[in-house]
C-alpha cells in the first residue's frame, strides 16, 4: 500500500495543535483546523445580537487560534500567505472534514478518556487507509486507540511534536505492535523530507524519550536549587550555555512550559513509573511547595506574564524582575557574584568548559556535577527500557531541548571512565551495562569505524553503525559532527577517518589543508565538469566555493554546532578547462558570530591565477 498526504485534519486548536497546522500549512499541504463549538455567548457576542448558533459564534474558539498564529513571534508561518491554506471549523458542524484528512492529527487535552472519545469518533468517520495520530506528549499511545478496530490500530501511531512545532526539530514518532510497518516507514519519510523533522522512533512507554529524560533530570536540578538555597539566576547561569545547554536555563524553561502543565507532567509520570528508581524527585517537598504557591497566586509562567520572572505589561516599558525564592516577591535582577562563571566562560570548547566548571569547589562546581552527573547517568539507567539505541537519547536531548550534546556525546567528550568514577563518588549509580563496557575495553559510546559512524549497543555488547538513510551516500559524517568540534571532525575527514560527502565524491574534489579558520580544497578540473561551451561549468567553482568558505567556518564551530549557507557572492574572472590542471580553492573566515558568520573564498592554480573568488554569509545553529 502506498500512501500520500495532500489534506491534513488536526483536532484541537491550542497551542500545540494550532503550531502543528502552520507548519503544514508552510509545507504547502491544505489543512483543515477543528476545535470545539461554544455553549455560551461572550459579552461582546450578547452585544453584538449574535446567538450561539452563529458561525462567528460556533468558530469563535478556533478563529481565535488561527488569529493568534498570524500574530505570533517567532512566526509561525513562513509567509502570511501559507495561513491561507488553514480551514477552521468545528466538530459540531465540520467533522465530516474529517473524512477528507490523508491524516489527522489529534491535539486535545493531556486526558485518556476524552482521547479516547475522540478517536473513537475519528474512526467512524475516517476514509480507508488514512493515518491517524496523537501528539500527546506522555500519554499510552496503545492506550488511547486500545477500543478501536484492528485497522485503526494498524493506521495509527503517535507524532509528538515539540513547541513551536516550526522551530523545533525533534519529532518522537510511537508506534504501537499492531501499527504497520510500512506506516511507521512513511510518516518518518514523511516528516524529515517534507517537514524537516529529525525522527526518533520512540517505545510506547511514559513519556516517551524527551521529556521523560527532561522531567526527571529538571526535577532532579529544581530540588538541588531550592535545597541549597540558589538563586534564580544562580541557576540559570550554571545551567545554561555554561554547561552546553540553552539560554532558557532552568527555571526560565519553566516559564516557557507553564507551571501547572509542568506540575501535571510530573504528577502523571510519577504515577506511571513505579519502577523508576529516580521517581521519586517529581514529589520534592520544596519544588511541590513552590509550585502550589506561584500557582494559586495565579502565576503560571509566560503565559500568565509571570512565574519565575515578571514582564513588564504589553506596550509598557521596563525591565523583567527576578522572584526572590525566599519571599516569593519580584526583585530587580541580580548577577550572580561566582568567580568560575566568569573565567569558564572564556574557554570556547564545551568539554574543556565543563571540565573546568565541574572541578570548582564553589557553588557553581557543586550545582553543575549534581545536574550534569545525574542527567547522565539517569540517562544510561533507562537503557533498553525508553529506547534500545543511545543514538536516540542523544538525539532527543538536541533536538528536543537544543542541548549542544546529547548525554552521551557529552559522556564521550568528558571521558568515559573518568566520568563513571566520578559519579560514584559522588554517590550515583552507574549502569550496570556501563560497567561491563569499560571492562570489555570499550573507552567510548560512538567511534569512528572505517569512516563510518558508530555507536555501542548494550545487549549486543559491541558497536553497530548508524543506519543510512535510504537513498543517500551512508553519512556516518553527520553523525560524528555532533559528536566533534568542527576542526577535530575536519581533520579526521582530511586523515581519512571520516568519509567525505555525497558532492565532492561526485565533482571529485578533497580536503588537503585545514586549520582553525581555514579550509582548503583542490580539484583537477575535466570533461565531466564541462557546459556546453566547452569549458568547466560555473556551478563547480560555486560548488568549491560554497564548500570552502562552509569548511572555514566549521573550523570555528564547538561540538553540536553547525551551519547552513545564507548567502553567497561569486565573482567569475577567467574560464577553467582541463588544461589548467590542479586548482586551489583557499577559503579563511572573515567573522564569527553568536548567529552568523561570514568567510571568503578563492580558486587559483599552481601558479597562483585567480579564477573565481566570493564571500559566504552562513547562519549557525545546533544541530
Amino acid at each position: 500500500m502506498s500512501y500520500a498526504i495532500n489534506r491534513v485534519v488536526v483536532i484541537g486548536s491550542g497551542t500545540m495543535g494550532g503550531g502543528i497546522a502552520a507548519h503544514v500549512a508552510n509545507a504547502g499541504i491544505p489543512v483543515y483546523l477543528l476545535d470545539i463549538a461554544p455553549k455560551e455567548l461572550t459579552q461582546e457576542e450578547a452585544k453584538r445580537g449574535l446567538n450561539v448558533d452563529h458561525p462567528q459564534v460556533r468558530n469563535r474558539i478556533v478563529t481565535a487560534s488561527l488569529e493568534r498564529l498570524k500574530k505570533s513571534k517567532p512566526a509561525a508561518f513562513f509567509m502570511q500567505e501559507a495561513a491561507e491554506l488553514v480551514t477552521v471549523g468545528n466538530l459540531e458542524d465540520n467533522f465530516e472534514w474529517v473524512g477528507e484528512g490523508d491524516w489527522i492529527v489529534e491535539a486535545i487535552v493531556e486526558n485518556l478518556p476524552p482521547k479516547r472519545e475522540l478517536v473513537a469518533r475519528i474512526e467512524k468517520a475516517r476514509k480507508p487507509n488514512s493515518i491517524v495520530s496523537s501528539n500527546t506528549s506522555g500519554l499510552p499511545i496503545a492506550a488511547i486507540a486500545a477500543r478501536t478496530s484492528p485497522d485503526f490500530k494498524a493506521h495509527f501511531l503517535g507524532t509528538h511534536f515539540f513547541n513551536p512545532p516550526r522551530y523545533m526539530k525533534l519529532l518522537e514518532v510511537i508506534p504501537t505492535r499492531e501499527t504497520k510497518p510500512e506506516v511507521i516507514e512513511f510518516m518518518t519519510d514523511f516528516a524529515e523530507r517534507r517537514l524537516g523533522k529529525g525522527v526518533v522512533i520512540c517505545k510506547d512507554t511514559p513519556n516517551f524519550i524527551a521529556n521523560r529524560f527532561g522531567s526527571i533530570s529538571g526535577a532532579t536540578a529544581l530540588g538541588y536549587v531550592l535545597e541549597n538555597k540558589y538563586t534564580i539566576e544562580e541557576a540559570d547561569t550554571i545551567l545554561g550555555p555554561l554547561i552546553g545547554r540553552p539560554k532558557t536555563g532552568l527555571f526560565r524553561l519553566q516559564d516557557l512550559v507553564g507551571l501547572d502543565v509542568s506540575s501535571s507532567v510530573g504528577a502523571n509520570l510519577y504515577e506511571l513509573i513505579e519502577h523508576d528508581e529516580s521517581r521519586e524527585v517529581l514529589r520534592n517537598q520544596n519544588l511541590d511547595t513552590l509550585r502550589t504557591r506561584q500557582m494559586e497566586r495565579g502565576r503560571l509562567g509566560d503565559k500568565t506574564g509571570q512565574g519565575f520572572y515578571k514582564k513588564p505589561p504589553l506596550g509598557v516599558k521596563g525591565d523583567i524582575l527576578t522572584l526572590d525564592l525566599e519571599t516569593l516577591e519580584y526583585r530587580a535582577r541580580c548577577e550572580p557574584d561566582i568567580a568560575s562563571i566568569k573565567e569558564a566562560l572564556k574557554i570556547k570548547p564545551l568539554a574543556k568548559r565543563l571540565e573546568f566548571v565541574l572541578a570548582k569547589d564553589d557553588r557553581a562546581g557543586a550545582l553543575a556535577r549534581h545536574t550534569v552527573y545525574n542527567s547522565l547517568a539517569y540517562a544510561a539507567r533507562r537503557i533498553p527500557e525508553i529506547t534500545d539505541q543511545i543514538i536516540n537519547v542523544d538525539r532527543a536531548a538536541r533536538w528536543g531541548f537544543s542541548h549542544e550534546l546529547g548525554p552521551f556525546e557529552l559522556w564521550d567528550a568528558l571521558g568515559v571512565r573518568k566520568t563513571a568514577e566520578a559519579m560514584e563518588a559522588n554517590g550515583i549509580v552507574v549502569a550496570p551495562w556501563i560497567k561491563e563496557m569499560l571492562a570489555a575495553g570499550h573507552e567510548s559510546f560512538y567511534r569512528s569505524d572505517n569512516g563510518r559512524l558508530s555507536y555501542y549497543d548494550p545487549a549486543r555488547k559491541t558497536y553497530v553503525a548508524e543506519q543510512a538513510a535510504k537513498d543517500e551516500t551512508p553519512a556516518a559524517t553527520v553523525g560524528a559532527r555532533h559528536a566533534l568540534s568542527g576542526i577535530e571532525y575536519m581533520r579526521q575527514m582530511m586523515a581519512g577517518e571520516l568519509t567525505s560527502s555525497g558532492m565532492a565524491q561526485l565533482m571529485d574534489f578533497r580536503l588537503v589543508e585545514v586549520a582553525e579558520g581555514r579550509a582548503v580544497f583542490s580539484i583537477k578540473p575535466d570533461e565531466r565538469h564541462y557546459n556546453g561551451l566547452g569549458i568547466v561549468h560555473g556551478g563547480l567553482a560555486a560548488t568549491l566555493l560554497d564548500s570552502a568558505m562552509g569548511c572555514a567556518i566549521n573550523t570555528m564551530m564547538p561540538a553540536g554546532k553547525i551551519f547552513t549557507t545564507l548567502e553567497m557572492k561569486i565573482n567569475y574572472t577567467r574560464p577553467m578547462r582541463r588544461e589548467t590542471g590542479e586548482v586551489l580553492c583557499e577559503a579563511s573566515v572573515i567573522h564569527v558570530g553568536g548567529r552568523t558568520a561570514t568567510a571568503e573564498g578563492r580558486i587559483v592554480d599552481a601558479s597562483g591565477k585567480l579564477y573565481a573568488h566570493g564571500t559566504a554569509t552562513c547562519m549557525l545553529f545546533r544541530g
